[in-house]
C-alpha cells in the first residue's frame, strides 16, 4: 500500500510540473508572438530634410508600430537643407517633439533621441576649447655651453587655440644634421622642392608613369650618410578598413569589409653605393580615409649608409574617394634620426590599426635615454621665450602643447551643426548633453506619461583624439 502510496504520490508530481512546462511553454510562445515594445526593435526616425507636421507624426509612428517596431530614435541626420524644415531646436521644432511623446505613450512605443544634431556629438555650443584635443610639438635644435635667451616656435595649432603642456630637452641624436642633398625626378615632376618643404607642407600631384613604369625620386647627398626613418604625407584614398565590416560567414585574413579593397604601397624607398645597383629599404604604405586632416606617416628602419637614396613610385592604384589616379604626395623627410616605427597610429593620430611594429632594436646613443631628458617647462613663459644656460653640445628641445583636431559634426541641420565635443572631458561631455539632449528632455518630460527611453549615438566618425586639458592630472590619478 504504502508503495502504491508513492507511485501515485510521484505521478501527481510530474502530471503538476508536466502542466506547469506546459503553462510555461504556452507563456514563453505568447512573449514571442506578442513581444512587449521593449523587446521589439528599433528604427531610426530622420527630421529635418522636410517638413514636420503633426499628421505626418501620427501616419509615421502607426505605420512603423503596424509592421512591428517598438519604437523611434529621433534622429536629426539629414543630407540636404530644405529652407521649409523647422529649424533645430526652434519653439516649432520642440513642440512637435512633444507631440511625438504623446504619441509614442498612446501608441505603447518607445522614444529614444540622438545625442546630437548629425553625428557624432557636437553643436555650435562647444568652443575650441571643449572641443576634441591633439597633442602635438615643435623642434629646435640648439648649440649649448652659453646661456639662451629665445622664443621657441609654437607648435602646429587650430581655431586659434593652443595650451603648452611641458617644454623637454635632450642631448641632441646621432643623425640629427643631414646635409641637403640634391634631388632630381625621373620622369621629371613639377615643383620637386615643395615635396620635401616640412615648413609649409604641401602635396605635389604626380601623375601615373606611361605604360605602367616607375617614378623615381633621386637623393644624391654628395657622400655617404646613415638614414634611419622616412617620414611623408599622402592623400587620403578609401575608407579606413577598421571601419569596413564584413557579412557573417564570410571572414578573411585581411579584415576587409563587402566591398572594401586593401589600401596598395605607393612604392618602395632604396639605397645606392653607385647609383647603379639598388636596394629595397622600405615598402612605402598608402593612406586610408581619415575623418579630419592628419596624412602624415614615419617609416623607421635599421641605420642605412649609402650617398644615394631614391623613392620608386609606382602601382599606387586608383584614389576612390577622390576618383582620379594620381599621387599626392609631399613633406618628404630621410632622417638619420632614430623613430619609432609607424608612431603616427601608435599614438592615436590616425585612424587605423597600426602593422606589426618593426621598429629597429636601435643601440644605445641612437635613441633618447631617459636620464638625459631636462624639464625646461618653468623656464619658459606664455609666449614661449626659453631662458637656459645649456650645457655642451647639440641640444634639441621639444615644445609639447595641444589644440582642437578641428572636427565638426556633418550630415545634421545646419543650424545645429559645429564642433565636436572632448570625448575625454567631463566638461565638455556635460556641456553637449545639457544643450542638446536635456533640453529635449525637458519638453519631454511636460507630456503626461511620456518618458526618454535612451540617447542614440550614431557611427563613431569623428577621427581620433589623444589629448584633453586635465590629462596629466588624470593620469597621475588612474597611473600613480
Amino acid at each position: 500500500m504504502r508503495n502504491v502510496l508513492i507511485v501515485r504520490c510521484i505521478a501527481l508530481i510530474l502530471c503538476a510540473m508536466g502542466h506547469e512546462a506546459a503553462a510555461q511553454e504556452d507563456s514563453l510562445s505568447i512573449k514571442f508572438k506578442q513581444p512587449t515594445a521593449n523587446a521589439k526593435p528599433m528604427v531610426w526616425w530622420f527630421w529635418g530634410e522636410s517638413t514636420i507636421t503633426e499628421r505626418g507624426i501620427t501616419k509615421d509612428l502607426e505605420a512603423l508600430k503596424s509592421v512591428g517596431f517598438g519604437g523611434v530614435v529621433l534622429y536629426e541626420q539629414t543630407f540636404k537643407d530644405d529652407p521649409d524644415a523647422l529649424k533645430s531646436l526652434s519653439p516649432e521644432w520642440l513642440s512637435r517633439v512633444r507631440f511625438a511623446a504623446a504619441e509614442c505613450v498612446r501608441l505603447g512605443m518607445r522614444l529614444e533621441i540622438n545625442s546630437s544634431d548629425g553625428y557624432v556629438a557636437g553643436g555650435p555650443w562647444i568652443t575650441p576649447e571643449l572641443g576634441m584635443q591633439r597633442l602635438v610639438s615643435s623642434e629646435t635644435t640648439v648649440d649649448g655651453g652659453r646661456h639662451l635667451s629665445i622664443k621657441l616656435e609654437q607648435p602646429p595649432s587650430k581655431l586659434n587655440y593652443y595650451k603648452d603642456v611641458a617644454i623637454l630637452a635632450f642631448p641632441s641624436l646621432k643623425g640629427h644634421d643631414l646635409p641637403s642633398p640634391v634631388i632630381t625626378a625621373s620622369p621629371n615632376v613639377d615643383d620637386i622642392p615643395a615635396m620635401f618643404n616640412t615648413v609649409t607642407p604641401s602635396k605635389v600631384r604626380i601623375k601615373p608613369a606611361k605604360n605602367n613604369g616607375h617614378t623615381f625620386i633621386n637623393l644624391d647627398y654628395g657622400k655617404p650618410i646613415e638614414i634611419r626613418s622616412i617620414t611623408y604625407v599622402l592623400r587620403p584614398s578609401t575608407k579606413a578598413l577598421i571601419i569596413a565590416t564584413q557579412l557573417p560567414g564570410n571572414w578573411s585574413k585581411d579584415f576587409l569589409g563587402e566591398g572594401m579593397k586593401p589600401i596598395p604601397p605607393i612604392g618602395e624607398l632604396e639605397s645606392s653605393e653607385d647609383n647603379i645597383h639598388w636596394k629595397e629599404l622600405k615598402l612605402l604604405p598608402g593612406l586610408g580615409y581619415q575623418f579630419e586632416t592628419w596624412d602624415r606617416q614615419t617609416l623607421s628602419f635599421k641605420p642605412e649608409k649609402a650617398r644615394y637614396f631614391r623613392l620608386n613610385l609606382h602601382d599606387w592604384g586608383y584614389n576612390q574617394r577622390s576618383k582620379d589616379g594620381d599621387l599626392l604626395i609631399g613633406s618628404i623627410s630621410l632622417q638619420g634620426t632614430a623613430k619609432i616605427d609607424q608612431w603616427e597610429k601608435k599614438s592615436g593620430n590616425v585612424v587605423d590599426f597600426p602593422d606589426p611594429d618593426q621598429t629597429p632594436d636601435y643601440k644605445t646613443g641612437e635613441v633618447v635615454d631617459l636620464h638625459d631628458i631636462v624639464d625646461l617647462t618653468h623656464l619658459v613663459d606664455a609666449s614661449g621665450h626659453l631662458e637656459w644656460t645649456a650645457p655642451s653640445g647639440s641640444w634639441t628641445i621639444l615644445r609639447f602643447g595641444y589644440t582642437p583636431t578641428g572636427a565638426r559634426t556633418k550630415h545634421g541641420r545646419p543650424e545645429g551643426l559645429g564642433l565636436e565635443c572632448d570625448k575625454l572631458s567631463v566638461k565638455a561631455a556635460t556641456v553637449q548633453f545639457e544643450h542638446y539632449v536635456g533640453t529635449i528632455l525637458k519638453e519631454i518630460q511636460r507630456v503626461p506619461g511620456a518618458k526618454l527611453a535612451g540617447v542614440n549615438m550614431d557611427s563613431n566618425e569623428q577621427g581620433t583624439q589623444n589629448w584633453t586639458g586635465d590629462f596629466p592630472q588624470q593620469f597621475l590619478k588612474m597611473c600613480g
